[in-house]
């Protein structure tokens, strides 16, 4: 006896041994193969298992298909929101850096900043002794250039201090922090007073002394600062050397436009800057060929490399050291005898106010020379009295002076 399943059912049949191969139903097309084992017939239905199959393998491919779609939106997901990120990274960098240095940062503390950072890629004697651009010199360029000191130069920096002396007002104290008021104040200051050095003592002092003169800081910034440890550096070394004589004409004319006002340093300042540049200008053991000498011989160079740097730097040294220095050497010489016969500030045209505007500076205070004076005297004695008092108790003669004491330990 067979047992057959409606059309398109996918059971098993179950039968009594029975002939292979029977045909249940022409019309339905519907063939059953049976195969015998130990009295059990298993029926299997063809079209139904075709389509079983068929049923698996979609299913199968639509769930492949579906992890695949998922990991892939998945993917362009982080994608997107990584660009996202990005991008919104880089907005926030940009708008930091643009208002870091725009006309007027919203923080006080970014605006000093960029002011500093102006103040130095202006200067490259600065930027040289800094020491941290030397590596990058190729998009800098500066260790090949001096600052000549010209007067469309001071005009510059004066036009940009007054500007940020103007910004600076612009800072709410009410809306900065404790620290940040501080800031301010002395950042105001600050600007206050060199615009007032300028516009009001601009030719009171004296670049050209026996001390830190303009002759002399060139000269050691050249031993000193500048690196050289590479060919190339030599040969900025000697391309700023070739600068030396606009540099001094830069110089001069200054002095110039002090000797029109009637200032002039003392005599004894004369005498020891005449000295030095009559030095400066004989080129037998000079410290600039000297120096430049000794730091070339530790490089790796071939003798045609530095014989040809040695020839640069003689020539550099008497085509634009020698007459640089020769015309300032002249100037000092000519104008000795209109030197000021009188040491002190208060000689000077409007003395008694420059004066104290260098004690504002030096003390951040507006107390006359006469209160200083006075505050010294009382610092003195109360510091004697105390010293004369643990003397005596240590069984010195408190009669005599802290001096004589002194003297006696």
């Amino acid at each position: 006896m067979l047992i057959a399943a409606r059309e398109g059912s996918c059971e098993t049949f179950k039968a009594l041994p029975a002939n292979e191969g029977v045909t249940l139903n022409d019309e339905l097309g519907v063939v059953i193969r049976s195969s015998v084992t130990a009295n059990r017939v298993r029926l299997t239905n063809e079209p139904c298992f075709a389509r079983r199959a068929v049923g698996l393998i979609q299913t199968r491919l639509i769930r492949l298909l579906s992890n695949h779609f998922l990991k892939t939106n998945r993917m362009r997901m982080i994608l997107k929101w990584t660009l996202r990120g990005l991008f919104g990274l880089i907005l926030v960098i940009c708008l930091y850096i643009g208002n870091l240095f725009s006309d007027r940062p919203l923080s006080l503390n970014h605006f000093l900043a960029k002011e500093l950072l102006t103040q130095l890629f202006e200067s490259p004697e600065v930027m040289t002794s800094v020491g941290l651009f030397d590596d990058f010199n190729w998009l800098t360029q500066h260790n090949d250039k001096l600052s000549l000191g010209s007067e469309e130069e001071a005009l510059s920096r004066h036009t940009a201090t007054l500007k940020r002396r103007d910004v600076l007002t612009t800072f709410e104290k009410a809306s900065l922090s404790p620290d940040e008021q501080i800031t301010l104040a002395i950042a105001e200051f600050d600007v206050n007073n060199t615009i007032d050095s300028f516009e009001q003592f601009r030719y009171h002092n004296f670049p050209f002394n026996q001390i830190g003169g303009a002759h002399l800081n060139l000269v050691e910034f050249m031993t000193d600062l500048h690196p050289i440890n590479t060919e190339q550096q030599a040969w900025d070394f000697i391309r700023r050397v070739e600068q030396f004589d606009e540099v001094s004409e830069a110089r001069l004319n200054w002095l110039q436009r002090q000797a029109k006002l009637g200032i002039y340093p003392p005599d004894f300042v004369f005498g020891h800057v005449i000295r030095q540049l009559s030095e400066l200008i004989q080129l037998e053991d000079h410290p600039i060929t000297t120096m430049f000498s000794q730091k070339t011989n530790e490089l790796d160079l071939t003798a045609a490399q530095q014989d040809a740097l040695q020839s640069a730097l003689a020539t550099a040294m008497s085509e634009h050291l020698v007459p640089g220095f020769n015309r300032l050497l002249k100037h000092f010489e000519d104008t000795r005898p209109l030197a000021n016969p009188h040491d002190g500030a208060w000689a000077l045209p409007n003395g008694a106010a420059y004066y104290a505007h260098r004690l504002k500076i030096y003390t951040t205070t507006d107390q006359t020379a006469e209160d200083i004076h006075q505050t010294g005297l009382e610092e003195v004695a109360r510091i004697e009295s105390r010293m004369l008092e643990i003397l005596t108790r240590l069984g010195y003669d408190g009669n005599q002076s802290v001096g004589a004491l002194m003297n006696a330990l």
